[in-house]
């Protein structure tokens, strides 16, 4: 069991090794935008135990985040500061649940290839 990063599974599909392992994504990255990955043939392994563990908590976060969302834009005496401060929190939750589910994903399709659904990111906020 290893981890393994973008840079060794580059010209290949996320799902899958040379060796034929399924390569887990983590709820969790390296660096911002490099996806940590984790190859073995154990579901069961310390390592993807501590990854379920954090993919629920992670999951719960987003709930107890959506619920405050949902409080702050609904109270006409929200703050700008409020309102910004929770609409960062929801991009970050988002985050975190749209790699769970895209995690999810490729180990139920290992021969899924990740960057054919990945969102293209917008610099201009505007259009």
């Amino acid at each position: 069991m290893h981890r393994a990063t973008d840079e060794q599974s580059t010209g290949k599909e996320l799902g899958t090794t040379e060796v034929g392992s399924a390569l887990r994504l983590l709820p969790w990255q390296n660096e911002p935008d490099k996806p940590c990955l984790l190859s073995s043939d154990d579901p069961g392994s310390p390592l993807s135990r501590v990854a379920d563990t954090m993919e629920t908590a992670q999951i719960a976060v987003a709930g107890g985040v959506l619920a405050d969302a949902e409080t702050v834009l609904t109270n006409p005496l929200s703050t700008r500061a409020e309102v910004e401060y929770i609409g960062i929190r929801l991009v970050e939750c988002l985050a975190d649940v749209l790699r769970i589910a895209e995690s999810r994903r490729l180990r139920k399709d290992p021969s899924a290839s990740s960057s054919a659904s990945a969102p293209e990111k917008s610099e201009d906020a505007d259009a």
